[in-house]
Parts: C-alpha cells; structure tokens; sequence
C-alpha cells in the first residue's frame, strides 16, 4: 500500500469525494482479526453467522435473507485475501457460499472445489489445470513461488499467472453449484476476493427488478462480438437468469468446455451463456464498476458524470482498503441512522467536494 495514496477515509472524503446523503426518495423510497467470531453452515450448505446475522453495527438489510453470495477465488490468493471479509463485506450477510480451485477451511468457513465438475479429460490433458491436479495431490504443499505470483494485468489478462489461467473455467461451473447449493433465492451476487460492496445501496436498487425475470447485471465490457458483465466488478443474476442458463448450459457442456479451453476470460464464456441463452446484459455500471475509490473516474468523456450514482461496488481492493472502507460505511450509516430515523435509512452517492 503507497502511503502517498493517502488511504485514511476521512481524509479520502474531503479532498477527493464525499458520499453525499440525498432525500431518500431521489433515488429510492474473519484477517478475521481473530477466528473469535464462529461461523457455522445451514443445512442448505450456505454460511450462517448466527450471532452476526444483525449484529448491532450493520446497517438494517431489507431483503438480504433473499440473496446468495458467491464468493470465487483460487488457492493462491485465498489466504491473504479472504479472511478480511469475514468481518467486513459477509459480516452482515446471513447466506454467503465460498468457491476455489482448492478445498478447505478458512477461519472455519468451508471453501468448496469449484472444479470438481469439470470433466476429468480436461484436467488430465490440459496444462491449466497442472496447478490444480498439484493441489488435488499434494494440497498447499503443492504449490510453488512462482504460483504466487501476481503478476500486473495485460489487456489479454495475467497469460503468465497460473491462478488465472484456471481462473476462466470456474464460471460456468459456478451456476450450477451455486444452484445446488440454493436454488431458491431470489438474487445471485457474484464477487471475487477484491470486490467490495455497499449492501444497504445494492439491496434498495434490486428492489426495482423483478426476479422472476431474467436478469443478468453488471459493468459491461466487450470482447469482439460478446458483450458481458466484468467479475470483478461484481454480477448480479435473478433466479429466472440462473436457472435459465443452467438448462441451456447442461445440454452443451462440451461446447463450452471447447469454447472455454480456445478463450482467455471466463467472465466472458460466462456472457457467452447467457447471450446463447436468451440473456443479455443489463448494463448496471457506474453502480458495478471495476475502479476503488481513490481510482474511480467520477467525470465522463463528455457529460457522463458520476456525481449522485449510488455507490455499489469497487474493484481491485487490498484488505487494508477493505477495511478502512468498512469502517467509513458502518460510521456513515450510524450517522445516518442517528439523523434520518428511518426503516432503510438513506444511500451516499459520489459527490464532488
């Protein structure tokens, strides 16, 4: 973390931006720092804090019980970035599901093999799987320097990161085991381990959808012809989208193995179902977008500006900027909650300063 960055959130709100609070009806009506806090799993397999399931420093989360969020991630990175979630972004979430390239427990969270589903043919003859059959054989024992490395992203991606390079197959996989795990819930949230989200500002937007329509959200990038939501940046499917291109994927599986082996971005394969099923891309950016605070672009090319957008999702961020941005957003919405009394309370929005 650069020092220069000035990352100290009450410095961040006053020369940089400033979560404004509006009228509430302009837009709408475990690091764990200690394992201390358990976590258990439901029957449905889905993680339940039954001590934090509202605990008295989150935000009310009107319609929370109805989503599922998935979290991916890959041996790799799993140990340095997940657990500062536990007690940040999935404190408040009752039902929560972790996947990897890697089964195990994280400060007593059950990440599940995301793989396991992925013909065996596969993994036995292609290389992008050689970091995952290590793992299957020798678990972390299994895995080198050189798989640690981060190295910075190319417009084709990290070709030289093995962690990515099986990043691609996880996302087709995870509809269906995230629908094995509950197909019932009316939202599905797909993050990544540097994804954070404001909760209270994202349940209050999907209260506008329907989610018995299909509906697949996210900031939206291109790659020749297939326009798709960016993982990182966070997606949101309704359960028609779900289980629609679940049934569409299950009678072409091979084809999208195939497609999936010749491509490099699996958030793209992922667009690729989607579109082939009937489901296009609802372009829900600025609220999903890719960029941390103290990156996003808050002025447009020409006058697309971003000042008074709901803030739902930043990318890319550390577990330090994790945490300090939580600790901003519990104090924003204690505040709000001690001067506007209200049910929801009211959302903060980029605004210049």
């Amino acid at each position: 973390m650069s020092p220069s960055r000035g990352r100290n959130i009450p410095l961040l709100v006053a020369p940089l931006l400033l979560f404004l609070l509006l009228n509430y009806f302009f837009w709408f009506r475990k690091d764990t720092h200690g394992a201390e806090q358990e976590f258990i799993q439901s029957q449905n397999h889905t993680n339940v804090d039954p001590v934090a399931s509202n605990p008295s420093d989150c935000p009310d989360l009107p319609g929370i019980h109805d989503v599922l969020v998935v979290l991916k991630t890959g041996a790799t990175e799993a140990l340095e970035k997940v657990p500062v979630h536990f007690n940040t972004t999935l404190k408040c979430i009752p039902n929560f599901v972790l996947f990897s390239d890697f089964e195990e427990e994280i400060a007593g969270i059950q990440v599940h093999d995301i793989l396991r589903s992925v013909d065996e043919n596969i993994k036995q003859t292609n290389a992008e799987f050689d970091l995952y059959n290590r793992l299957r054989e020798s678990g972390r024992a299994g895995l080198t320097a050189e798989d640690i490395n981060d190295d910075p992203s190319t417009p084709s991606g990290k070709p030289d990161n093995r962690g990515w390079l099986l990043d691609k197959w996880k996302f087709l996989p995870m509809i269906n085991e995230t629908l094995n795990i509950r197909a019932d819930a009316k939202w599905y949230v797909f993050i990544e381990a540097d994804t954070y989200v404001v909760w209270p500002n994202l349940l209050a937007w999907l209260e506008k959808f329907d989610p018995s329509q299909p509906y697949y959200m996210g900031s939206g990038v291109q790659i020749l012809d297939i326009v798709f939501g960016h993982g990182g940046s966070g997606l949101v499917l309704s359960q028609a989208a779900m289980h629609k291109v679940s049934d569409h994927h299950a009678s072409r599986v091979k084809e999208y193995d195939d497609f999936t082996a010749g491509h490099w971005a699996g958030d793209c394969v992922l667009g690729k179902a989607l579109k082939d099923a009937g489901v296009g891309l609802f372009f829900a950016n600025p609220m999903l977008q890719g960029d941390t605070p103290w990156t996003f672009s808050h002025y447009g090319p020409n006058t697309d500006h971003h000042w008074c957008t709901p803030v739902v999702t930043y990318h890319h961020m550390t577990p330090d900027d994790i945490r300090e941005t939580w600790e901003f957003e519990q104090s924003w919405w204690a505040n709000v909650s001690l001067h506007c009394p209200g049910p929801k309370g009211k959302p903060y929005l980029f605004r210049n300063y």
